[in-house]
């Protein structure tokens, strides 16, 4: 609860319109705005795809694809002035890889790739930039960890120089990092992550033709998410059933790019949630919960640890993964996965929604204002 008499931030978000995915299916996974606010980018990670959207307009600009582009499998993306960063997760089979593309260029292909040293960190999950550096999450690792590396970025010559500094221990009881962003006049950056558990109380008990109905629908036992939960070691429990711890991780950073040795704050969630993407501009901070179909918005003025939302977005299209506000403040876009949930609302990856929902969302953002509160 805010303090009685403070002042709390107003916002309204008004649906505009939204992009489908006229291509083949695939995971919408992030997107990111130019700095001059004129366009906006989005990754299409089955598709091989990075487009670029005119964001009054909403037209289709240009899309960076294979074989020129070089895409395997492509998630994180930012964009600097004259440059956009996108990262390959090469299905995890080896280290994750920037490529770095011209956006005044004619041409596809990266102006510069950069795989990452650490041979353990498999998929880059999501980017930030500010000043110099440029930030990348990782998850999936073969490790079983989440990780947060600065990179040097030179965005005039386009290149990654090097890595600035890396924070690993703290994700070893936490899990798998997701999004990040800059905030706080860019000195302090909070990363969102989530990892698999179980919970202890028992799941409804299901009927045997219920029982049969969901295996028939998931494609019979041996189903992709079964396949994948066998590789990792995880069974479920008669009496369980799957769900995430989810939350934020703080860190203050220097204009050096190096981060505090230990968080400045961890928050854990205690109820069933799926953090994916965050990100902050002035006091607002945006949290994309994949699993509650919901954008999260919070006041960081007067809820620094990201404990109570002023604000919950239904997204009823899809599940949203990435979100995105315009330099501005008054355009934001939400990227969305159209995938199946089961009954017991486990993500079913690799199984499509019928009518298919992978598109871009749009919304108009009524500009913030301070309001006394009541």
């Amino acid at each position: 609860m805010h303090p009685r008499n403070c002042c709390i931030l107003a916002i309204v978000f008004e649906f505009k319109s939204h992009i489908p995915n006229e291509s083949r299916m695939s995971l919408m996974s992030e997107v990111c705005f130019h700095p001059s606010g004129r366009f906006f980018a989005a990754t299409y990670t089955e598709a091989n795809e990075v487009r670029l959207y005119d964001a009054v307009s909403l037209q289709l600009m240009r899309t960076f694809e294979n074989p020129e582009a070089g895409f395997d499998q492509p998630h994180g993306v930012v964009q600097t002035h004259k440059h956009m960063s996108v990262s390959r997760s090469h299905d995890r089979q080896r280290p994750s890889q920037l490529n770095v593309y011209r956006l005044d260029s004619d041409t596809a292909a990266p102006a510069n790739t950069f795989v990452t040293p650490f041979a353990e960190l498999r998929e880059a999950h999501s980017l930030a930039f500010d000043n110099g550096r440029l930030l990348a999450t990782y998850c999936e690792t073969t490790e079983r960890t989440g990780t947060l590396v600065c990179y040097a970025f030179d965005d005039e010559a386009g290149r990654i120089t090097g890595v600035l500094d890396r924070r690993t221990q703290c994700f070893d009881n936490l899990g798998d990092a997701k999004g990040v962003s800059f905030f706080d006049a860019s000195r302090r950056v909070v990363v969102s992550y989530n990892s698999f558990t179980r919970k202890p109380e028992s799941a409804p008990a299901r009927t045997p033709i219920r029982s049969v109905m969901r295996i028939l629908r998931r494609g019979g036992p041996q189903n992709l998410w079964q396949r994948v939960n066998a590789k990792l070691g995880i069974t479920r429990p008669r009496d369980g059933r799957l769900t995430t711890d989810n939350g934020f991780v703080f860190f203050a950073i220097s204009p050096e790019g190096k981060f505090s040795q230990e968080p400045e704050r961890i928050v854990t969630r205690d109820f069933f949630c799926r953090y994916e993407n965050v990100f902050c501009q002035g006091d607002l901070c945006l949290a994309a919960d994949l699993i509650n179909s919901e954008i999260l918005v919070y006041d960081l003025a007067q809820d620094p640890g990201l404990e109570n939302p002023i604000y919950r977005l239904p997204v009823s299209d899809g599940m949203p993964h990435g979100v995105k506000l315009s330099p501005d403040g008054t355009q934001m876009i939400v990227s969305t996965f159209s995938l199946e949930i089961s009954d017991d609302r486990e993500v079913q990856w690799g199984q499509w929604l019928t009518p298919r929902q992978d598109k871009l969302l749009v919304f108009d953002v009524q500009q913030p204002r301070r309001a006394a509160a009541a």
